[in-house]
């Protein structure tokens, strides 16, 4: 699980992710949209003070 502080973008843009494995060579890409962004919830317990 990834954690950062919650943002928004354009909602003609889009919020590419990517993650590799690592020695391996398998990875992942996903889009997410403002929309997604907007509905996320903050998780108060993973934000390091």
């Amino acid at each position: 699980m990834y954690a950062f502080p919650k943002i928004i973008i354009p909602d003609d843009k889009l919020l590419e992710v990517e993650i590799y494995e690592k020695a391996g060579g398998r990875h992942q890409r996903f889009y997410i949209e403002n929309s997604d962004l907007v509905d996320a919830r903050v998780m108060n317990e993973l934000i390091k003070e």
